[in-house]
């Protein structure tokens, strides 16, 4: 396995030394060996000094990764169960109000032509069939 210096660590962790000097200190890691003027570490016992973790349990970690992808699957379901509708459901309601906007304009003429047959000007009838067509749609906004 590498042996590595404090300068060497820094560089390859991207920390300053002085702090990972500390670091190492804090964590009362000793050398595997030292030199004249350094010391050597191993990598990974730096690493495990660094974030407070010697070993990381893989089996743990799949463990907990396999429920939290259970658990973000389940509530994707739960999500889907809230806002999936019927198909028919679907057809039969816009089939009722398809069915009521047709019957609401069909009814128009009929209600219109009297008070449109009475009326002397052009705007006057205008203004006759816009407030039966208003009418209408008040009533379709309510079904």
């Amino acid at each position: 396995m590498q042996e590595w210096t404090v300068n060497s660590l820094s560089i390859e962790l991207r920390r300053d030394r002085r702090t990972l000097t500390k670091i190492i200190a804090e964590s009362g890691l000793k050398p595997v060996s030292e030199g004249k003027r350094s010391k050597y570490y191993h990598l990974a016992d730096v690493v495990g000094a660094l974030f407070g973790s010697d070993d990381l349990d893989l089996q743990q970690e799949r463990a907990k990764l396999a429920q939290k992808q259970t658990e973000k699957a389940e509530l994707q379901i739960a999500e889907m169960r809230t806002t999936l509708i019927d198909a028919e459901e679907v057809k039969e309601t816009w089939t009722k109000y398809v069915m009521s906007c047709r019957a609401k304009l069909l009814s128009l003429p009929t209600k219109m032509a009297s008070e449109v047959l009475t009326v002397d000007t052009l705007q006057e009838a205008q203004d006759v069939i816009k407030l039966h067509v208003n009418e209408a749609l008040k009533e379709l906004a309510t079904d």
